[in-house]
């Protein structure tokens, strides 16, 4: 039971982070919102399942049949998500908002309970757990039996479905199958996509058509959800490309050839590694014309606010060029100086190493004696008295 609560609020919370960053990132697309709005639809309904189960349903009777309208947006954005995919060079069509009327309807219809009061909610709840009905049928709420909107949306699961994969062969038979061949990841992420629905239709038709599937045990979400969610989301981690609209046009359309992504991803690459270059030659500059490694409190971010580079690109650059991190990078810097510049025969007789150390910039006699042990292969003294 806890191994179940676990693995419904890790991934309740992936669905709501995925779906809010997918729905607010700037250069988003169209596939991207209708992928948020579906991640953010699912994240719900696992959130709420746990909260309608009959140990809990009592406690939290505000739950109570939310989740069914949330169920007549899933075929329906799953529908829009590949038609998109498959016209990536399209611009939104309203008339596709036409398809959430269901919802909104049956939302309408439950209006009058959602707004009763929590003692109202519950003696519905508890009427509910009497007859151990979850499709329990109160004509002071519905307007209709909740069986019949049941059968709606395993209807709608199918026809949608069907249209869907009539689509998708059709766009294959059109472009020859050619485009989708260019690479086959893509042809698994749809193939994938309608696996996932077609196991959710044959379960929804097994329990609630073809056994009894409204008595109250099934209180948990569906598992299929969350394997097609992780599914999603370990596809797109690994291909973010194809939600880049240019590239996916480019793509379906044969514009793009079979070379393409690796190709690509080497320029990217050249790209990449000439940037982080540029910064690691920046920095050098810098600390030669400021001498700022001087300073014993500068770190990685003081630095990357006193140039403007990001930080973590001034890591990577350093350990690209030089092969090191930041830390020995700096103190590297720090040793030579006092080299060059510090240790004599009239300051080592009149200061002692840690006041030396300090003034090129080390922080403790710790540091110091480690890094100059770790780059000299002695401690400060054995060196300088073997000069």
């Amino acid at each position: 039971m806890y191994l179940s609560i676990y693995i419904f609020t890790i991934t309740s919370s992936l669905c709501i982070l995925f779906g809010a960053n997918y729905l607010f990132r700037k250069e988003g697309t169209i596939i991207n919102r209708i992928l948020a709005i579906s991640f953010l639809c699912i994240g719900y309904i696992i959130i709420a399942s746990y909260f309608i189960r009959p140990e809990n349903i009592i406690q939290y009777p505000h739950f109570y049949r939310t989740v069914a309208p949330v169920f007549y947006l899933l075929p329906v954005f799953s529908y829009l998500f590949v038609w998109y995919v498959l016209h990536p060079n399209t611009s939104f069509r309203k008339y596709h908002l036409f398809l959430t009327a269901p919802f909104f309807f049956q939302i309408l219809e439950n209006l009058k309970f959602y707004l009763s009061s929590e003692a109202v909610k519950v003696e519905e709840v508890k009427r509910m757990l009497e007859v151990k009905d979850y499709f329990f049928y109160s004509p002071d709420f519905l307007w209709f039996h909740p069986m019949i909107h049941t059968y709606l949306k395993i209807g709608l699961y199918g026809l949608f479905l069907g249209i869907m994969m009539w689509d998708y062969i059709a766009f294959k038979t059109v472009k020859g199958g050619r485009a989708i061949a260019l690479h086959r990841s893509f042809d698994f992420w749809i193939r994938g996509l309608f696996a996932f629905r077609l196991f959710t239709f044959i379960y929804m038709v097994q329990n609630f058509v073809l056994k009894d599937g409204a008595i109250v045990q099934l209180g948990n979400p569906d598992y299929f959800l969350i394997a097609e969610f992780l599914f999603q989301v370990a596809y797109i981690s690994l291909n973010p490309k194809f939600l880049d609209t240019a590239i996916l046009r480019g793509y379906l359309l044969g514009e793009i050839n079979e070379k393409y992504f690796s190709e690509n991803d080497l320029i990217k690459e050249k790209e990449e590694i000439d940037y982080l270059m540029n910064i690691a030659n920046k920095i050098d500059n810098y600390f030669i014309e400021t001498e700022v490694f001087l300073n014993t409190q500068l770190s990685v971010e003081l630095l990357g606010s006193l140039t403007g580079i990001p930080h973590r690109k001034i890591s990577l650059a350093i350990k690209l060029k030089f092969n090191l991190s930041f830390r020995e990078y700096l103190n590297n810097y720090r040793i030579e100086y006092l080299e060059n510049h510090l240790i004599n025969q009239e300051t080592l007789s009149k200061l002692s190493f840690e006041v030396i150390a300090e003034s090129a910039g080390f922080g403790t006699r710790q540091s110091f004696y480690s890094a100059f042990k770790k780059y000299r292969g002695s401690t400060p003294k054995e060196y300088f008295k073997a000069l």
